[in-house]
């Protein structure tokens, strides 16, 4: 009897010791697919939101003479379809704020900001080095039922966040 209850008692210490750990392998695996998913969309957002100078008034130019710029509209209505395809959420606001996704049975609401900037020093507007940076935040509900009790008794809200910088700009 004695030893039947150590052993209750030894498997209790290891689930309690286990869910934090487990807990943790699921907060770096979100994080994983978040900052990929913001990588993939970044990328597809440069490579479809490129905008260049009217063709017509330079007819005469070669093609590689011309700058290639980002349109930010552009930028942020791709970004937002590439990044609802790849975590398979629904886009809820694509305003002039920030982008909101509307949450899912995987995912909660996801909040992302986009901030372009370019460096004019070239003297073209909007054609110097262009940077975006993606800065996402989503609430963390804990999956282990522990973790949930303890969140649920400390009132506090937890939240996972992102902060990505890009080149975006094409040089010619």
């Amino acid at each position: 009897m004695k030893n039947m209850v150590i052993g209750i008692f030894v498997l209790f210490l290891a689930v309690a010791f286990l869910q934090p750990l487990i807990e943790v392998s699921n907060v770096l695996k979100e994080k994983v697919t978040l900052g990929a998913a913001i990588l993939n969309s970044c990328r597809a957002a440069r490579n479809n939101a490129l905008a260049s100078v009217d063709y017509d008034d330079y007819h005469d130019m070669n093609m590689g003479d011309l700058n290639a710029f980002i349109e930010e509209d552009e930028f942020r209505r791709f970004f937002a379809e590439a990044f609802s395809e790849t975590l398979g959420v629904d886009i809820l606001d694509l305003g002039a704020g920030p982008i909101r996704f509307r949450a899912n049975e995987r995912w909660n609401e996801i909040t992302v900001s986009v901030y372009l900037g370019y460096d004019d020093s070239g003297g073209f507007e909007n054609r110097g080095m262009g940077e975006a940076t993606v800065e996402l935040e989503t609430p963390y509900l804990f999956r282990t039922s522990l973790l949930q009790m303890a969140a649920a008794s400390s009132g506090l809200a937890y939240s996972l966040n992102e902060t990505r910088s890009f080149s975006v700009q094409i040089i010619n």
